[in-house]
């Protein structure tokens, strides 16, 4: 269906920010997918009557064409605030005679339009449908290695509306993966496709892939966007595009933690002829990194600051200082606790030290990987990945082979599920196997590691690991009974469905 003018107007709960770029592509933050939540009716369809009342204006509206939603007659009534007597500046406005394509929710016996977006001229309704469609399909699915399958799928779509979608809840799903290690390897393995939407795709995909692989993590993606902040990738950008990138790259390298990364970020904060979004955003990724070294840099930028034409750049220097300074103290206050006699004061010294990384810190929480408080070990494992240091796996790796059964374990464990490291499964075997000879009676304080080395199994799914498990099953221990019955389940699951 060919239409000479539509317009937009997508029925959401909600505002989002709009960015129109030089080809009229639109871009909205606010994803397709995420509108399609809220959105009971899209249709096309023409405004065939418009009545203005004081503060709200009702129109009549002939549907032509419906994409999703059941509509229970050929022509509804439109509502939107704004009349003769007031103005609201986001919401929608139509003109008879006109033809629109819609996205509503009902709302009181009216539908409702609540963001309005440009008017573009769209050649073909069917660009619309073909993004649709599989958003709409991807609503329906919730089990998330069935959901991943689906946008891993999207990744390759010609459609970039339906691209930006799938690159989004890629990243949701990521915060949601915690507790399923093979969830996480499947993600992390959609890495160089990121990459690639990142160097060639349309310019929000480009953001959006850089938001995804900073919650993704890995040296890959670190790589990556260290390379588009140092300008790198982006030739096809015009001048504000490619420094808007940069910020949101040097943001970016704050959140992973990208300490390689220190000295080009105090450079670009450092350089009056760097844009001031580049210099911004490379100031608070030193922040984020606790940048100690950065403290005599910012100083410097601070007395140079009054000639800057940037009214809040002075506060926010100071903001950063205090940040890092308050983390120098934080971690000297703190580190002398960890080897406190009580449990609650080591759990409270690592859960304080968690906001504030540093490697001076590191070694001390390793030692508490093998903690007999179950609280203190899993705080310390969770900050240790937190803290993203690239010398903690390498750590780890050699920690996974000391003749310590719990802290070798810990090390195996947090290595595999938490860091996404490629561990040699002869170690996990023999650990677990030496573990298991062990625990006898009573549960202990190594208990709890056992447990995630049988989970890790049964997320592995190798005939070996079957092995090892059916051995579990038959273990004096019930706890160990319990998780291998559910690690074996889960693999003949996961064979069944292949």
């Amino acid at each position: 269906m060919k239409l000479n003018r539509i317009v937009i107007l997508i029925g959401i709960i909600g505002a989002g920010v709009l960015y129109l770029n030089s080809a009229l592509a639109l871009v909205v933050y606010t994803t397709l997918y995420e509108k399609l939540q809220y959105t009971e009716l899209i249709a096309v369809g023409t405004i065939t009557q418009k009545k203005v009342k004081s503060d709200k204006t009702y129109y009549r509206f002939r549907v032509e064409d419906v994409i999703h939603g059941n509509l229970p007659e050929s022509s509804i009534s439109i509502m939107t605030r704004g009349g003769r007597t007031s103005w609201v500046e986001d919401e929608a406005h139509y003109e008879a005679g006109e033809t629109y394509l819609v996205f509503l929710c009902q709302n009181r016996g009216h539908y409702r339009t609540i963001l309005n977006t440009p008017s573009l001229p769209f050649p073909d309704f069917q660009l619309v449908r073909e993004a649709v469609e599989p958003l709409l399909e991807l609503t329906k699915e919730q089990e998330p290695m069935a959901r991943f399958q689906k946008l891993s799928g999207m990744l390759k779509s010609d459609n970039h509306r339906v691209v930006e979608s799938a690159i989004v809840e890629l990243g949701k799903l990521w915060e949601l993966s915690s507790e399923s290690f093979r969830l996480r390897k499947a993600i992390q393995a959609t890495v160089p496709e990121l990459i690639h939407l990142l160097q060639i795709g349309w310019y929000q995909n480009r953001l959006n892939a850089i938001s995804t692989l900073n919650e993704i993590g890995g040296s890959e993606a670190i790589t990556t966007i260290r390379a588009v902040f140092d300008g790198n990738l982006l030739d096809t950008l015009s001048p504000s595009l490619r420094n808007h990138m940069r910020g949101c790259a040097a943001t970016a390298l704050g959140r992973m933690r990208a300490y390689q990364s220190e000295d080009a970020l105090i450079a670009a904060m450092s350089n009056r002829d760097e844009k001031m979004d580049v210099r911004r955003s490379a100031m608070f990724a030193l922040g984020q990194l606790n940048s100690v070294k950065a403290i005599p840099y910012l100083e410097d930028v601070l007395e140079d600051a009054e000639d800057v034409d940037y009214p809040h750049f002075q506060s926010e220097i100071r903001d950063v200082m205090n940040r890092i300074i308050a983390s120098k103290e934080t971690t000297k206050r703190h580190a002398q606790l960890l080897k406190d006699s009580s449990p609650q004061v080591r759990y409270n010294a690592v859960e304080a030290l968690a906001k504030y990384p540093s490697r001076e810190v590191i070694e001390p929480l390793i030692l508490l990987l093998a903690d007999e408080s179950i609280e203190v070990r899993t705080a310390a494992t969770y900050t240790l990945w937190s803290w993203k240091y690239p010398e903690i796996p390498v750590r780890l790796g050699k920690l996974a082979q000391t003749s310590d059964i719990t802290i070798a374990g810990t090390a195996v464990f947090s290595l595999a599920f938490h860091w996404g490291e490629e561990v040699d499964p002869e170690i996990i075997y023999q650990y677990l196997n030496q573990e298991l000879r062990q625990l006898t009676g009573p549960p202990y304080y190594g208990t709890d590691v056992v447990i995630n080395i049988i989970y890790l199994l049964g997320e592995i799914g190798t005939a070996t690991s079957l092995k090892v498990l059916k051995e579990a099953k038959q273990h004096t221990h019930p706890a160990v009974r319990e998780e291998a019955e559910k690690a074996i389940g889960k693999i003949v699951q996961t064979q069944t469905q292949r």
